[in-house]
């Protein structure tokens, strides 16, 4: 045995045990050490996408810290395994802003990126593109700019990209490379070039979203090669050129958008047939609609409007899960109605336009058996005649109803109080008679109302009042009379109104300031007569008004300040009066002013809105005048304006009547007085004499009438009258005062009267405040006579 102390040498074996452990140890601490740095990484990454957020207004990221793993932050999610790394960063609609930090792209395990719905900014990081696991890519409805990165089109993994409803612009990159991609969605984009033919190398994918942008070019014809294909929306770009049947080879199609572009070419005759799942039909073509759309069975929705189509309307009755039906803005023909009465099959039919073609006869009584599904239904701008069909009222659910710019006559029907859940009712532009039936204050959900450019007469329904979320009432051109109701004011949803051009009369309601939320009103060419109300100014919303043309008096009301949103005031062919209020200058908003021909008058504002002669119509207020020639073609205001002689002139007429009456009242009360002191002698001074006044004495001799003059001389003319209520004749003296003498020989004869005797004179019966005489010719004959009577009676025509 070795002695104790020394060293045992190791057998291989042994050495061959110890190396092995060493390994395993040394791959275990490197190991440990990679997949901390692999989670240390993630972290960072997300703390730098963080610190590129400015507005976070929900705290979505406020628990982003150390005292919390990351794989339990909010929109954080990380995969089973170890390490931990992160799969799916899912932040949409959190409301967040500020620029998409390229440290996202550390994130290599990333399989998904959800930022859609948010306030993102700047430009999308080219790093992007470097992530190979990534499979969804979403940050739609951003406001992100610049090119698409090309970088995107090399990833092999990514299944959806949606970038639709952003501020991107340059070309589509090509995206031959994806060879996974399956739904491509750039639309609402400001895109431009064309679209990519490469695009049709990409066998796996489904659905191409590229409308609304600024592509232009023709639409590739390699896109028949994706065989795959269900979705294809180019509609509302500038695309051009001719449309290649084959895209109507595509089996798979179910959505097929092309409308809004400036294609041409027709409608396969066959499309019914090769394209059996077509479930939504919008192109951009002319020609004829075939008749094997029909065959289609699966088409929900056929969205054909602003083409060139011609011919009739097709039968489409097959069509069982037809939902709309859009065909507006051609050249269709009715045909019968034929294709009307096949739509009574199609239960679920919702929307029918047949509004702007050139649909004529009248509308067949089978419309009432249409779907009771049906919200709306436009045939309007058309060449229909005679009258609307009572059975149309049977659809009950409809929400909106047009048929205006058509030739209907007669009458609108009463029942269309019927329609309880109608919306939107549009009759403008025909010739319909008669009175507006009352029974439409029955549509309480009413919002819009089009009835002007009729012949419609009688008075406006005060039952309209009742439609109380009305926002749009036209009623012009039309031949209605009588005031307006007071209780349209009701309608406090009200936006526009407009009555103008009919023959309505009375004045403008007092509460129509009542109306808060009215944008546009239009009253002009008619009788409304009386002030503009001052209730006006709390429509502190209005930004046109047209009162033009009425029989409007007064001034214009200061409460016109409050308008601070008006853009347009007309107020011309009126009555109105006055200086014109220095308001309008702070209306900063006012682009056109109209008082013309009125009576205007003192100087011209030279401020705001009056510094652009253009603007401001002025003309026929001959009493205008303006502070220096270069304004306006009025004259130039004197030193005393015209302005001062008229605020003089009201101030006169305001103050002297009530000097005058003070006056008159201290002159009364003093001759009372003295009258009062002088001694009351016989019986002419009775307090039961009867008073009668001027216009009395000269009813009672026929106003003077030479057949009532009993005697003459030239210092005056005795009358015979007979006051009214009284059956006694009495002898009226009327001294000619202007006759030199005639005041002596009244005093003369009434200072002999008073002393005189006589069995032919007899008792006064009547008098005034100062010594009354009287005198006979003959016997009950009574002449009351007083200085001041005698006096007036003196100015009057003899």
């Amino acid at each position: 045995m070795a002695p104790a102390g020394t060293s045992r040498s190791l057998s291989p074996h042994g050495t061959l045990i110890l190396f092995t452990h060493l390994l395993f140890l040394l791959s275990s601490n490197t190991a440990a050490q990679s997949i901390g740095n692999g989670s240390e990484i993630d972290r960072q990454a997300l703390l730098s996408f963080k610190s590129g957020i400015s507005s976070d207004p929900r705290q979505v990221l406020a628990s982003w810290n150390t005292t919390i793993h990351f794989c339990r932050w909010p929109g954080v999610m990380c995969g089973m395994s170890r390490p931990f790394r992160v799969v799916s960063l899912d932040l949409s609609s959190a409301r967040l802003g500020g620029e998409l930090s390229p440290w996202i792209a550390n994130l290599t395990s990333l399989r998904q990126l959800n930022l859609s719905d948010n306030h993102f900014v700047g430009v999308i990081p080219d790093e992007l593109g470097t992530l190979q696991h990534l499979q969804s890519l979403e940050l739609d409805k951003n406001s992100l700019l610049g090119a698409i990165p090309r970088s995107l089109g090399t990833s092999r993994s990514l299944r959806y990209v949606n970038l639709a409803d952003n501020r991107l612009l340059g070309l589509i990159p090509d995206f031959d490379k994806m060879t996974a991609l399956q739904i491509l969605d750039l639309s609402s984009n400001n895109l431009s070039g064309s679209i990519p033919s490469s695009l049709g190398n990409v066998s796996s994918l489904m659905e191409i979203w590229l409308g609304t942008n600024i592509l232009s070019g023709s639409v590739p014809e390699t896109l028949s090669l994706l065989q795959n294909l269900t979705v294809l929306s180019l509609h509302n770009n500038s695309l051009s050129g001719h449309v290649s049947p084959t895209l109507c080879n595509i089996s798979s199609l179910v959505y097929l958008s092309l409308a809004q572009n400036i294609l041409t070419g027709q409608i396969p005759s066959t499309i019914g047939n090769t394209l059996p799942n077509l479930e939504l039909l919008s192109t951009r073509f002319e020609g004829l609609i075939p008749s094997s759309l029909a065959n289609a069975s699966k088409l929900q929705r056929i969205d054909l409007g602003y083409n060139s189509l011609v011919g009739p309307v097709p039968s489409l009755g097959y069509l069982a899960d037809l939902q709309l039906l859009i065909l507006q803005s051609n050249f269709l023909e009715a045909e019968g109605w034929e294709f009307l009465v096949s739509l009574a099959n199609c239960a679920r039919l919702q929307i029918l336009d047949m509004s702007g073609n050139v649909l004529n006869g009248s509308v067949p009584r089978s419309v009432g058996n249409l779907s009771t599904s049906l919200l709306r239904m436009d045939i309007g701008n058309n060449q229909i005649i005679g009258t609307i069909p009572v059975e149309i009222f049977n659809l009950r659910n409809l929400q909106l109803l047009a048929m205006d710019q058509n030739l209907l006559t007669g009458v609108i029907p009463s029942v269309i109080g019927n329609l309880g859940q109608l919306f939107v009712l549009s009759l403008s532009g025909n010739k319909f008679s008669g009175q507006i039936p009352s029974t439409i204050g029955n549509l309480s959900r009413l919002n819009k109302l089009y009835l002007d450019r009729n012949d419609l007469s009688g008075n406006i329904p005060a039952s309209l009042g009742k439609c109380e979320q009305l926002d749009m009432l036209s009623l012009s051109f039309n031949s209605l009379q009588g005031p307006i109701p007071s209780e349209l004011t009701n309608s406090t949803t009200l936006l526009i109104l407009d009555l103008s051009n009919n023959y309505l009369t009375g004045s403008m309601p007092q509460d129509i300031g009542a109306l808060l939320q009215l944008v546009q009103l239009d009253i002009s060419f008619y009788n409304l007569s009386g002030q503009i109300s001052l209730s006006l100014g709390r429509c502190v919303q209005l930004y046109s008004l047209v009162l033009g043309s009425n029989m409007l008096d007064g001034s214009i009301p200061q409460s016109f300040s409050k308008l601070k949103s008006i853009e347009q005031i007309d107020l011309s062919h009126n009555y109105l009066a006055g200086v014109i209020p220095l308001l309008f200058v702070e209306l900063v908003f006012l682009q056109k002013l109209d008082l013309s021909m009125n009576y205007f008058y003192g100087e011209i504002p030279a401020a705001g809105i009056f510094q652009n002669q253009s603007a401001v119509i002025l003309d026929g207020n001959t009493e205008l005048c303006v502070a220096t020639t270069n304004l306006f073609q009025f004259p130039v205001c004197t030193t005393t304006s015209s302005v001062e002689s008229k605020t003089n002139a009201l101030l006169l007429v305001k103050v002297i009547p009530p000097i005058a009456i003070a006056l008159l009242s201290f002159i009364f009360f003093m001759v009372t007085l003295l009258k009062q002191r002088q001694p009351q002698e016989g019986p002419c001074y009775n307090e039961t004499m009867k008073r009668v006044s001027y216009g009395g004495i000269v009813k009672a001799t026929n106003w003077f009438s030479p057949v009532n003059k009993i005697s003459s001389s030239r210092t005056g003319s005795i009358y015979i009258g007979r006051f009214e209520f009284d059956t006694d004749l009495v002898a009226i003296k009327l001294f000619h005062l202007e006759e030199n003498g005639a005041r002596s020989s009244f005093l003369t004869e009434c200072e002999v009267l008073r002393n005189t005797r006589h069995r032919n004179l007899v008792k006064a019966v009547t008098g005034e405040t100062s010594p009354s005489f009287m005198k006979s010719v003959k016997p009950n004959f009574r002449l009351p006579v007083d200085e001041s009577s005698a006096h007036k009676i003196a100015q009057a025509p003899t």
